[in-house]
Formats: structure tokens, sequence, C-alpha cells
């Protein structure tokens, strides 16, 4: 090899040489990267530059033993390069020795040392040369016994082995946990086969390796099995990072594997939520944990301010607020110690959240974001930062006027899903909301789920159900999956929409949802042959267990709850949400010509939509005495504000309309005089029984 290790005459490890010898590359079948893609000559220049400097490390290790973070953090970025496997024993050499040499940083300090290597040796422990894995593992057993003879116990290396798995497992590229799996077995073999490992030494590797991180390994290959179902896998993710709670750093890692899934599948503001719940998890923590490093939260308005906005921004992270591991012994344990907890990795999971949420517009939660990121940055006085901070928060507020005035921004949509099928498992007959981007509308919804159960179960197992579908469960093939879809709006009662009145406060913290289904009031009259007389409708409000946005696009429906109306009462929601939208166009601080004349011409030109008039006639006509005497005074008094909202409707359509609209606004005018003169007469004289 390029290098000789060699002991002194006293056989002490930490008088070991190092001779470095420059030769030929020399190219090898078996290599960590595919070398036939680079030329030979830069394939020379990075192993002689390689050797050159592991050599200089191995001097400093030698001469300035103090220097163990500059040590470590080469080591770590080398791990995290492409050798051949020839390169590699030189540099898994090196790491043994710096095991020996500096074991009080790496189980003893308040450092991330230990995570750091051990991640790496974790990574290489699932490579798929056995010489390569061979290696790693018997270096992460060095790790254990360093552990278990400085402190009695491996309570930092069954943290940071945790830390690991969940790292790996977020990678999207990593194919799978076969060999992983196979080297946590090895590592367990060497520890029966050590005969200075004590009793309890084995036992407890034992427990972790051989049964606690196989568990672990063992739900990621369930996991792999949902990995074209978008919403299955990260639920799963999910679920296993609330078995870690009292873990901060395990959880971190599973969270923000579900973050980079989000990211993958363009889920932005799911990848947005996860980041602010994780900011939530660091700041609580440093709050207990690292006091001094987070001064700004020290008062406690400072604490609660900081809380209410992450809640704002994100309306379920209060559980991350709670601090469930030890704090007496977390940091001597390991944990918290990587440069995730500090106030640098606070800011950047903000600073991640941010990016995000501007790429989908949602500009006033990245308004929350900044104005946390500003706390720490006028406690430590940059006045740079802070005066780009602010200017980007101008911008943001500028769009959030420009998009609310022109009404440009599209939201979520959200639909109804009930799967049915054993191969679903404990989602069989489970009804969800989904959350979908604003531009994908119910077919496309449809399409997406064929198509991903498809390739999850066969396409000629997967059947689509009509939203009236009522038959019986017990009737289905059980060897296929069925799902049955339904578009929902966001549902709100009267008291709610006064308190939101922007279009982003009736888009964000949703928790119930409405649809409507039609039916006859006369069991005589087909569906299908229903008039406005005999149309009633069903409304069905839906809560969720959680709030939207998650950080999931898939909740739970919880309850279930119908109201039935009767057609009269259906008809009164009709003309009360055509009045509220003749009231919104003409209250606007800006009018809008477009929108305007789309709701006037449902309203008053009869060709288009005969509507209220025909209601009026049903409802309020002499054929009406058979309805409830109340709602029919009620109905009389919505269309005399119908009539009303149409006038002003028509006096602000004058004064914004150009010359080349006026031809339109007669036929407007002409309209709503016909439909004057068939509305009066029923709301003003009551109609007579005879």
């Amino acid at each position: 090899g390029p290098y000789s290790f060699r002991r002194n005459t006293s056989g002490s490890s930490s008088t070991m040489h190092m001779k470095g010898t420059l030769r030929k590359w020399k190219k090898t079948p078996s290599s960590v990267e595919k070398e036939k893609a680079r030329s030979p000559a830069a394939l020379h220049l990075h192993r002689e530059v390689s050797l050159l400097i592991t050599e200089c490390l191995w001097y400093v290790m030698t001469d300035f033993k103090y220097q163990e973070h500059l040590v470590t953090k080469i080591l770590e970025i080398m791990l995290q390069q492409k050798h051949s496997e020839e390169f590699l024993e030189h540099i898994f050499m090196m790491l043994h020795h710096y095991t020996q040499q500096y074991k009080e940083a790496l189980f003893l300090k308040k450092t991330s040392y230990c995570g750091d290597l051990t991640y790496q040796l974790m990574r290489f422990c699932n490579f798929k040369s056995e010489s390569v894995r061979s290696q790693a593992a018997t270096l992460l057993y060095l790790f254990f016994k360093k552990n278990w003879e400085l402190t009695g116990q491996l309570v930092r290396m069954k943290l940071q082995c945790s830390v690991a798995v969940a790292r790996l497992v977020g990678d999207v590229k990593m194919k799978g946990t076969r060999w992983l799996s196979a080297s946590l077995k090895a590592i367990v073999a060497f520890s029966v086969s050590d005969k200075d490992a004590t009793k309890q030494f084995r036992e407890e590797l034992d427990v972790l390796l051989g049964q606690r991180l196989t568990e672990i390994l063992h739900k990621v290959s369930i996991l792999r099995k949902w990995t074209n179902d978008r919403e299955m896998f990260a639920g799963v993710l999910l679920q296993i990072s609330l078995g870690w709670r009292d873990s901060p750093d395990i959880r971190y890692h599973w969270m923000e594997a579900i973050a980079k899934r989000h990211e993958a599948d363009g889920e932005l503001e799911e990848a947005a939520q996860c980041r602010i719940h994780l900011a939530a998890l660091v700041i609580s923590h440093l709050t207990e944990l690292k006091p001094d490093q987070v001064p700004y939260t020290s008062h406690p308005a400072g604490k609660s301010r900081i809380k209410q906005a992450l809640l704002r921004a994100a309306p379920n992270c209060e559980p991350e607020f709670r601090v469930e591991c030890n704090t007496k012994t977390a940091i001597a344990e390991g944990m918290c110690c990587s440069e995730s907890f500090t106030d640098g990795g606070y800011q950047k999971v903000l600073r991640d959240a941010m990016a995000n949420l501007e790429k989908v517009q949602l500009f006033e939660t990245s308004l929350e974001i900044s104005r946390l990121l500003s706390l720490p940055l006028i406690q430590s006085r940059n006045w740079d930062s802070i005066t780009a901070l602010y200017s980007s928060s101008a911008k943001l507020a500028s769009a959030i006027v420009d998009s609310d005035r022109t009404q440009s921004r599209l939201f979520s949509n959200y639909y109804r899903v009930i799967l049915y099928g054993k191969k679903f498992e404990e989602n069989n007959g489970q009804s969800f909301i989904y959350k979908e981007q604003g531009f994908v509308r119910l077919s496309d919804l449809s399409t997406r789920l064929s198509e991903q159960f498809g390739s999850l179960f066969g396409a000629s197992n997967v059947q689509v159900l009509s939203n009236s579908w009522k038959g019986k469960v017990g009737e289905l093939d059980p060897e296929k999956v069925y799902f049955q879809l339904a578009s929902v709006l966001p549902y709100f009662t009267p008291e709610e929409l006064l308190q939101r009145p922007s279009p982003f406060e009736r888009a964000t913290n949703l928790q119930k949802f409405i649809f409507e289904t039609p039916y006859s009031a006369d069991p005589e009259v087909k569906l299908s042959k229903a008039g406005t007389k005999e149309l009633g409708k069903i409304k069905t409000i839906l809560t969720t267990e959680h709030p939207f946005p998650f950080v999931l696009k898939r909740v739970k429906i919880v309850t279930k709850e119908d109201q039935k109306l009767t057609p009269i009462e259906t008809n009164i929601e009709i003309m009360k949400d055509r009045i509220q939208k003749l009231n919104l166009e003409c209250d606007a601080e800006i009018p809008n010509a477009k929108t305007l004349q789309i709701v006037l011409q449902g309203s008053v030109l009869l060709q288009v939509n005969a509507g209220p008039t025909e209601i009026c006639r049903v409802f309020c006509g002499q054929d009406s005495e058979n309805e409830d005497p109340g709602l029919r005074t009620f109905m009389k008094k919505l269309f005399r504000e119908f009539l009303d909202g149409c006038a002003r409707a028509l006096e602000v359509n004058s004064a914004i309309i150009g010359r080349d609209q006026l031809e339109f606004h007669q036929e407007l005018m002409k309209g709503f005089e016909r439909v004057k003169q068939e509305v009066e007469p029923l709301i003003m004289v009551a109609p007579t029984t005879e």
C-alpha cells in the first residue's frame, strides 16, 4: 500500500509512525466509484492529494494532540468523499489511531464528534463491498468498547447509533438496509468472541444492535413497501418519529426524513411545516439545556413570543415544546450536541422553511418566520443582516397586498378519500382529507391515486367507486382495493368568517370541511327529475384529527355530522350566498369589473341563469302556502335584500366600466328590470289561500 504502519519497539499505539510513498495509480476492479467515468490522470491526482492530506493529518495527530476539532472535521470530510477500497483501508487505519488518541473527546466531552463519525461508519456498514463493511463494523465495535471502558455504559453510543440509522433512512437515495442489518449482527458477534468483553457489555450491545436497531430496520423494510405511496410513506415515518420524543436528536432526523420526502415529491408547504416543527423542537431544548446560546429566550415574554409565532406558522407544533428527555443528564449522555441543536441550527431550519414557503406564495407564514429570525439578529446587533431581513419582509408584505387585490393566488384544494380493501391494512375503511395543490382537480387526484395504488397492487386490482356508491363493504372483491373521492370545502361558522377576513386566513388552520349531497324531498320524484320544489341537500361536515397545514398532506377524519336541509332551506342558502357575493364585490376597496359582472350576469340575465326568479316563484308564490311561514317570510326578506344588492352592484358597475362595455351594461339593466317585475309582486303581497 502507499502507507506502511509500523510500531516503535515500545509497541505503544500512540507512537505509531506513517511513512508516505508515492506510486503510480493502479486501477482495481472493485472501487467505491465507477472509475471508468474518470480519466487516469484525474484519478491519480485525486489519489495523491488524498495521500498527502492523510499524511499531513497524521503529523497533526502526532505533534499537535490538542487539535482534535481540526482532525475530526478533516476525517469526516474525507469519509464523505468517494475513494477506492484500497485507500479506504488507510482512512480506517487512521480512524483506529484517532479513536485511541481522542477517546475522551469522543465519549466524555460535550462534542458532536461521536455522532458525526458514527454516522459515517454506519454508512460504510451498509456498503456493497464486504471488505469495507467488515472494516467499518470493526471500527464501530471499537467505538462501543472505548465508550464502555471510559464510562461503564453505552448511553452515548446508543443515542448516536440510533441517530445514524434515522439519518440513513432519511436519505432518499438509500436503496435498502440488508447489508446494514448484517453488519449490526456482525458487531454483536464480535462481542461474543471478544474475551475481554464483560457479560453486561455484551447484553447491552445485543439489546441495542440485536434488538432495538434491528427492529427499527425491520420497520424501515416495511416502510420501503410503501415507497410509491407518498401519503403512507410519510405517515409511517411520522409514526416512527413519535416513538422518539424522549430523544430529540433521533426525532430531529426522522422529521428531517419526512421533510426530504416532501421536497422530493414537490410538497413544499408540508416540507416547511416539518422545518417549523424542527425549529420548535430545537428552540425548546436549547432553552432548557443551553440557555446561554439563546439569550433572547431568557425573558418569559420572549419565550412566549417565539412560541406563539411558531404556533401561528404551524398550528400543530405544540407537542414539540414539551422537553421529555432527562434535562439533568442529557448533555452528559451526548444529547443535543450536534450542530442542529445550536442557535445557528435553529436559524437554518427557519430559513429553509421560509425558502419553501416563499416558493408556494405563502407570504403570511413567511412573515412569521421573518419575525422569529429577527430576534437573534437584534440580540447580536447584526444590523446588516437585520436590514436585509426587513427589506425581504417589506417585499413579502407588498406581495400580500398585490395578491389579495388581484386574487391571483391559488390556495390548496381538499378532497375526502375513503379507502377499502384488506391490502390497505390498518387504513381499510378509513376516511381521510387529502390536501392538494391549488391546480389539482378531482380528476387529477383520481388519476394519481389509481396509478399510485396500481403500482403497489396491480392496475387491474384498483377500482374507483362513484361518490353515490352506498353498497355494502362485504360485497366488494377482497382481492381488490377501492377508493371513493369527493371534493370538499373548508367549513366556517358565520362568526369564524368575521374573524377570518382575508383569503389567506380562510385557507389556513383548517380542521372542518363540508360537502353537499342533493336528494329528492318527494319520494315519488327521482333525483334526476327533481326540480326546485323537490330538491333538497344534505350537508356533511367532517372534522379531522389535526388542522391543516400539517407535516402530512393526508389527515384522518375523526367525526362526521350530517345536516339535512329541506328544499326551502336549501334555496335560502343559495340566496344568502348570492347576496353575500354581491356585497363582497360592491364593498371591495378596488372593485373588479370582471368578477362583478360575472355575479351580476348570474343574477339578472335570465337567459344565463333563471335561478332567482324560479326560487321566488316556488317559495314566495301562491303555491307556497304549505311551506313553513317563518321560512317563507325570511325568503321574502332575502329577495328584498337581493334586489337592493343588484341595484347597488349595477351602480358600481356603471361607475367603473369603459365605453366599450356600455352595451353590455344596458343588457344587465334590462335584465334587472325583468327580474324586478317578476319578483316584487311576490314579495310585497302575501300569498292568498282560497
